[in-house]
Order: C-alpha cells, then structure tokens, then sequence
C-alpha cells in the first residue's frame, strides 16, 4: 500500500504502473466529505480517464446509499468504457459488489489533520461496529445536550441522537468491507 499527499505523484505512481490495459478501472473510496469528488476530478484530467461519480447515480430523496444507485445506468456506464475509467463515492466496494466488477486500483481517501485520520474511530475500528455506533450516538447525545444548554433550549432525547441511515450505514460498510485495508493507495487529504 502507498501513502500520497499530491495528486500529481498518485497519478504518476498509477500510470507507472497501469501496464498494458487498455480497460483500466480506479475506484476512488473514502468517507462522505473527505474529497473524493475533488481528488477525481483532478485524476481524472491527470489520466486522460472518465469519471462517474455514484452520487449522479442516486434515486433522490432516498434513505441509504447502495440500495438508492441506480445500479443499470451504473452497469451501462462501466461496460461502456473503453480506456480508463475512475469511480468514485461513498460505499465504493459494496456498490460494485452488486455489479460483479472488480476494480484495478482502489484508492482509499483519508480526512488528516495535524498529522491524524479525524475518521479512524468510525473508518477503521476493530471494535464491533454495533459498539461503534453506540458511541457515535452517546456523543452526539452529549453534544446536543451541551448546544442546549448553551442556547437554552429544551434538552434533547436519545432519539434526537440517532445517527441518520447514510452515517450508519457508512459505518457499517467500512466495519464489513475495511476499505481503507484493502485499498492500493492511501490519499491523505489535508483538513484545516
């Protein structure tokens, strides 16, 4: 697995080695917000590739990710390519589990500030993801009571707390897929 920072060196570093494929697929994964559109966008100019973002690829107003893609214009967009291609979204492995397709890079983007993954609790966790979620809420509990008390509202219940489906669910797949562990690659996104 290699660490990168830059977009440029990643994509040397895949063109070195890309071989002699002609159909090249990169999948870019991460966390909701961590970058994974800008780093595409940037890839895929650098690479000469197509890019598909899943979050085109959504029925609208829906409670969860993977169940919501509109997995035929997905499957059309992947058997259509002919040169290369980068995906990018949340939940990456899980979605093209559903299509049977097996990416050839696979590169995993990390939220860093000041030197630390800010999502390693929720992304990369050898607790039981059930326990991790259980946290999640407690602390968002906290912090919903404390934003209370500051603002003098009334004080928030459990179920204020719940996390929404996309959070859990993007829990729950990083705890089944581990994708930062089985990524190629490992962009590190500097956060302020």
């Amino acid at each position: 697995m290699t660490h990168f920072s830059d977009p440029e060196e990643l994509a040397n570093h895949l063109m070195a080695h890309k071989g002699e494929k002609s159909i090249w697929l990169i999948g870019i994964d991460g966390k909701d917000g961590v970058g994974k559109s800008q780093l595409a966008q940037k890839l895929s100019g650098l690479l000469g590739a197509k890019l598909v973002s899943l979050d085109e690829l959504l029925e609208k107003h829906q409670d969860r990710y993977v169940a919501s893609l509109k997995v035929d214009e997905l499957a059309d967009e992947v058997r259509a390519v002919q040169g290369p291609l980068i995906i990018e979204g949340v939940c990456l492995l899980a979605a093209l589990e559903r299509l049977g397709v097996q990416l050839d890079e696979l590169v995993y983007v990390k939220r860093m500030r000041h030197g630390l993954w800010v999502d390693e609790d929720i992304c990369d966790t050898s607790k039981p993801v059930d326990q991790v979620i259980a946290k999640e809420e407690s602390d968002l509990l906290v912090f919903l009571e404390w934003e209370a008390s500051v603002e003098g509202k009334d004080a928030p219940t459990e179920q204020d707390a719940k996390l929404s489906p996309l959070t859990e669910e993007i829990i729950r797949y990083h705890a089944k897929y581990q994708p930062s562990r089985v990524a190629s690659h490992i962009y590190e996104a500097k956060h302020a």
